[in-house]
């Protein structure tokens, strides 16, 4: 019984130690090392959020550049395209339906298609006047990012006939190309 009233008379001791002390009831209170773990979390989520917005800023000007150089790999197809000296355009601006479809207006499309597959560039060119509309070459079924430039061009049917057409170049990364 002795050592149970000593116990409790310790506990009490401590008690009133502790409210002298104010330890618990204190205003000034003493700054913990786990106060920060908040404010911390608080400040990586903003520098994680900063890194994440400067790294789409920045995919989104690589993106913008590519179609501006595909743009322009598009605008300078076309200009070699219809180059006088090529084997089916009559004179500036008016193509040869029948020499389009020549032997040598073929190897000069193939020609040229291999040309700009060195730099990963595929195209196709779609021909549209009155009603009617056919792509020189095919274009695969699918593909994904073209970029295309359109320009009037009169479109000899025979030798008499010369139609007002619409030249579309579309260009595509090959590696885009859907089989």
């Amino acid at each position: 019984m002795n050592l149970i009233k000593s116990i409790i008379r310790g506990i009490d001791n401590l008690l009133e130690n502790i409210n002298k002390r104010k330890f618990l009831n204190n205003a000034n209170a003493i700054s913990e090392e786990f106060t920060t773990l908040p404010a911390l979390a608080i400040v990586l989520f903003g520098i994680v959020i900063a890194f994440l917005l400067v790294g789409q800023t920045y995919g989104s000007y690589n993106e913008q550049t590519s179609l501006i150089d595909s743009l322009h790999s598009t605008e300078n197809l076309y200009n070699k395209i219809i180059q006088q000296s090529n084997p089916f355009v009559i004179q500036s601006g008016i193509i040869d339906y029948e020499a389009l479809y020549s032997s040598e207006g073929q190897q000069f499309i193939k020609d040229l298609q291999k040309q700009y597959s060195t730099i990963g560039l595929n195209f196709s060119i779609h021909f549209s006047f009155d009603n009617d509309s056919f792509w020189y070459p095919m274009p695969p079924v699918k593909t994904n990012h073209r970029i295309a430039v359109t320009h009037s061009i009169g479109l000899a049917v025979n030798m008499i006939n010369t139609i007002d057409s619409t030249m579309s170049i579309a260009v595509w990364k090959i590696n885009d190309e859907i089989p």
